[in-house]
């Protein structure tokens, strides 16, 4: 009776260990997900200035949140990046684009002296062109591809230092500096390139930045 009743004691601890270190592996594992995914947020803040939106799966399944892992689970995160990488890098070149952009003077025979200051627009996968000047205006999740350019049909010797105040051009230096930030060379999620192209409504090639997911 006695032998039995160890045994049957014996089997009862073992047991509460197994689920003590169960218990353990998934508080480890809860833990380390959220710690990483913090990480990752604060990563997100000083790059698009706010956290980002992500979806997760627990063992393949989707939407399964952090009560469903075991010991062993695999978890992942996909952060929905490439939209608010698009939002910043546009906002940030449209305001290099005004501060950067010559602007004329009327004492001097310039009859539209912001002109170009306010000429910038955007396409946004192919639609037709929208003034970008004044702010971005409209949100660019999901888009796969963002154009920017300047329409005017001087643009081309701008880029070419045609002016004083903007010697080394201005798209193109623009160009530069978003590859730096937001392009794959800096590990970001974007291909960035500058060019020439036909903007829909015009005649002859015009400078443009193009920034594509990649």
């Amino acid at each position: 009776m006695s032998v039995a009743g160890s045994r049957s004691w014996f089997s009862g601890g073992v047991k509460e260990q197994q689920t003590a270190l169960f218990r353990q592996g998934v508080a480890w594992l809860t833990g380390a997900t959220q710690a990483g995914i913090a990480q990752a947020q604060e990563a997100n803040r000083a790059a698009v200035g706010h956290d980002l939106a992500y979806s997760q799966e627990v063992d393949g399944r989707p939407g399964a949140g952090l009560d469903a892992v075991q010991p062993g689970s695999t978890i992942v995160s996909r952060f929905e990046a490439v939209g608010a990488v698009l939002n910043a890098a546009v906002d940030e070149a449209i305001g290099l684009y005004r501060d950067l952009v010559p602007v004329g003077n009327r004492g001097e025979g310039d009859d539209d002296p912001g002109q170009a200051r306010d000429s910038l627009v955007m396409m946004v996968d192919g639609a037709p062109p929208i003034g970008v000047s004044a702010g971005r205006g409209v949100d660019l999740a999901g888009a796969a591809e963002v154009v920017l350019c300047n329409p005017l049909p001087y643009a081309r010797r701008l880029e070419r230092g045609a002016s004083d105040q903007a010697p080394d051009g201005v798209l193109n230096v623009i160009a530069s500096v978003l590859d730096a930030e937001f392009g794959q060379r800096a590990g970001g999620p974007l291909a960035v390139s500058f060019d020439y192209g036909a903007v829909a409504g015009q005649v002859g090639d015009r400078p443009l930045i193009r920034l594509t997911a990649a």
